[in-house]
């Protein structure tokens, strides 16, 4: 085991953790959104291939609750992954992408 992170952001439990290539570097990088005063606040911890470095991805975008998917992809095209959530709007999904 070796520790990669130490004391990178906050930590409470309804965070959302994923992981995705964000940079576009071929190497997996860690996300997580989080509520922020009932919205949506991600950030990016970049795989250096031997620690991470935390960068703020997005700022209170969008509403965030427990219920929402949250999920990863190269939505664009770009060669580089985006996270998004799934939700209900009155009983019908809807899909926000953070580009």
């Amino acid at each position: 085991m070796e520790r990669w992170a130490t004391s990178q952001g906050g930590y409470w439990d309804g965070q959302k953790w994923f992981v995705g290539d964000f940079d576009g570097d071929g190497k997996d990088d860690m996300g997580k959104a989080f509520n922020d005063n009932g919205l949506a606040s991600i950030d990016f911890h970049i795989s250096t291939g031997k620690g991470f470095i935390m960068h703020r991805a997005a700022t209170r975008q969008g509403g965030f609750w427990p219920e929402q998917q949250w999920f990863v992809g190269d939505f664009d095209g770009d060669g580089r992954d985006e996270p998004g959530k799934v939700f209900s709007a009155n009983g019908l999904a809807s899909m926000d992408v953070y580009i």
